[in-house]
């Protein structure tokens, strides 16, 4: 059964979400969009955003092959004497985590590090690409494609897999990874100068967003800086332009909100460049499993999708 039938089934209902231990504004800005990434027996990447500001923060393990099997478990690692323990999320191909991978993974009661990932989101899919160049207008838009295409052209699946036609992005892997480059934005006024941005999801699920249409806010960030969903770019001696969006996982459809200094805009016409680097989901012909080990408490909301 495919993620539109079987959305977000959540594996393990006594699994507490983590939530912050303070009250935050929308204005805040949030973390930087943390791109990491790390291999396991080559079938599966991870996509991380921390968690801070508005964002809760997140991170996806996306399988890329039929029949795979993923172990996790939440653990505490002491690199050396004197040096407070590390929260790591540990995750392997087999029951006794050999040749196991870790992610830097907080928790309630081991704070360091300091990244912080409230849901933990797995599912299957495989890498995409997709540029769209020179879009006009003030509300500029793109359409992120399923997995049958890639970068602009249709593209054979590996064996076992098929598109999951009528979703287009996996949750938690717009932003992109190390692995396959991280995607960006630029926009370019009528006098030629440009400014870019990377971009990612402020939210995991479209459920997290409490306006009901299926979109989630896009959250901006420039040089390493804090992300957030109203970014301003600023464009030297030409006018400042404040950028906002959205993308609905279902349909891929990316649409920006430019907002110029003046009106009408001094420095039009707009035009802007979209780069994703994402995951699209498909579904496996043999069941691909997953399994929680044993270990520490994980203070996360846990949610599956592997559909076959």
């Amino acid at each position: 059964m495919g993620l539109m039938h079987n959305l977000f089934r959540k594996i393990d209902e006594n699994i507490h979400r983590r939530r912050s231990k303070r009250t935050r504004s929308r204005s805040e800005s949030l973390s930087n969009i943390e791109t990491l990434e790390q291999r396991i027996a080559l079938t599966a990447n991870v996509y991380t955003t921390n968690n801070t500001g508005d964002s809760p923060g997140y991170v996806t393990i996306m399988l890329d092959e039929s029949g795979d099997d993923l172990y996790l478990r939440q653990t505490i690692e002491d690199f050396s004497v004197g040096f407070d323990p590390v929260a790591r999320l540990q995750y392997a191909d087999n029951p006794d985590f050999s040749l196991s991978q870790s992610q830097n993974f907080s928790t309630n009661s081991v704070t360091r590090p300091l990244n912080e990932y409230q849901d933990v989101f797995v599912g299957q899919g495989v890498a995409n690409v997709h540029n769209q160049l020179a879009v006009g207008g003030l509300s500029p838009g793109t359409t992120l494609p399923n997995a049958n295409f890639f970068n602009g052209a249709a593209r054979p699946l590996p064996a076992g897999l098929t598109a999951e036609e009528a979703f287009h992005i996996l949750p938690g892997t717009l932003q992109g990874n190390f692995d396959f480059g991280g995607s960006f934005i630029t926009i370019t006024n009528g006098n030629g100068v440009s400014e870019g941005m990377s971009v990612a999801t402020l939210n995991l699920l479209m459920e997290q967003d409490l306006n009901g249409d299926n979109a989630i806010p896009l959250v901006f960030s420039q040089g390493g800086s804090s992300g957030t969903t109203s970014i301003t770019l600023n464009f030297g001696a030409d006018e400042d332009v404040t950028v906002s969006g959205e993308v609905n996982l279902f349909s891929g459809r990316v649409t920006l909100d430019l907002d110029p200094a003046t009106s009408p805009p001094a420095d039009a016409p707009y035009s802007t460049s979209f780069f994703f680097d994402y995951g699209s989901p498909v579904i496996a012909a043999e069941p691909s499993t997953f399994t929680l080990a044993s270990g520490f408490t994980l203070d996360a909301g846990l949610i599956v999708d592997l559909p076959s």
